[in-house]
């Protein structure tokens, strides 16, 4: 790599990126926004067979107060039960959600929806696992960067294609 690169990220870098990152990427969502969110937390959606699981109303309040974003992997089989708990934690019903499937890959599928939707949201679209969930104010931006994955993949691909001539 170039000393001028040092620094300079792999072209496929979102390929190898986590799952949480990419889904918020693609969609061109910032997980933190000076307006919107100060913070991010990663979570799993379900805990270990036999423990007690997470405590979503906590993390709700926390959510709420801190103004985080909550970014919530492997949720899909518990969507019913993680809705219901962060809104008896306290968000909003009309808190932005996008559930992002196969993050990041050619066979992405994304909604936006919001809190109080997202598990008929999910339903209805058919989206399963692989899926994350993108929680919080940021989402709403999503609207504001135009046509959301298929324009900036394009854009993506434009630059790897002239990579690959040397132009």
């Amino acid at each position: 790599m170039a000393p001028s690169c040092r620094f300079c990220l792999p072209h496929c870098w979102l390929r190898r990126a986590t799952a949480g990152l990419a889904a918020a990427t693609s969609l061109g969502v910032p997980l933190t926004h000076r307006d919107h969110a100060h913070g991010v937390v990663f979570i799993t959606g379900h805990a270990k067979p036999g423990s007690a699981g997470h405590d979503w109303q906590l993390l709700a309040g926390t959510a709420r107060m801190l103004g985080l974003t909550l970014v919530i992997y492997m949720g899909v089989a518990t969507a019913a039960a993680i809705q219901q708990q962060l809104l008896a934690g306290g968000l909003p019903a009309s808190t932005p959600v996008a559930l992002v499937q196969n993050a990041s890959l050619p066979a992405q599928q994304q909604i936006l929806t919001d809190l109080g939707q997202m598990t008929q949201a999910l339903a209805c679209s058919g989206l399963g696992s692989p899926c994350v969930f993108v929680v919080g104010d940021v989402v709403g931006l999503a609207a504001s960067y135009g046509d959301g994955l298929g324009g900036w993949m394009e854009k993506v691909e434009k630059v790897e294609r002239r990579r690959a001539v040397g132009a």
